[in-house]
């Protein structure tokens, strides 16, 4: 039976299987990848667009689930049509801005 383990091609030359380091010695390391201290960063500005990117998923889900009902409603069904559909996404929008707004006077972790 070849090395391969079953293969169709007999290989003797085993130079083919990757070596790998056998202990932390071998494995030679190129230093500090930078001179960074936990805690010391200003990130501030990551904070303002994290805050950005989450209001703006938020409110455009909303606004695209007010949508959706709006026009599933106005289609799909015959007895809603254009008022019925356009009152139940004004609902869900002015339910949502409720549920969604910020809360100022929760504190902060």
């Amino acid at each position: 039976m070849s090395v391969g383990g079953g293969s169709c091609i007999a290989r003797d030359d085993l130079s083919f299987i990757p070596t790998f380091p056998s202990s932390k010695s071998e494995i030679l390391m190129a230093g500090p990848s930078s001179d960074y201290h936990h805690g010391d960063m200003d990130i501030r500005e990551q904070q303002s667009t994290f805050h950005l990117v989450m209001g703006m998923t938020k409110w455009g889900s909303l606004i695209l689930a007010s949508f959706l009902l709006f026009v599933v409603l106005w289609f799909c069904t015959p007895s809603f049509g254009f008022i019925g559909g356009g009152f139940c996404g004004v609902v869900l929008l002015a339910l949502g801005i409720l549920l969604l707004r910020d809360n100022k006077a929760a504190p902060a972790h």
